[in-house]
């Protein structure tokens, strides 16, 4: 896709549990879904600081646009 000059953007939602890593991880929208597995794969990777409630960390829902860009 990089070799064509193809951009996309795909939208992940997921939970981030209390110790910030990436749970239950599923694309809800997609550009282009030969992009869909790349990004699974890379938010996989991520690692996030959990969310607080009270100073006390929490697992939260969140939906996370990753964007594909062809820069030559």
């Amino acid at each position: 896709l990089r070799r064509d000059g193809v951009s996309g953007v795909v939208t992940v939602k997921c939970t981030i549990d209390v110790q910030g890593n990436v749970t239950e991880p599923e694309v809800e929208k997609s550009t282009n879904p030969a992009f869909d597995q790349p990004a699974l794969t890379a938010l996989k990777k991520w690692k996030f600081k959990p969310a607080k409630q009270d100073g006390t960390p929490i697992a939260i829902k969140v939906s996370i646009p990753i964007k594909f860009v062809f820069e030559s």
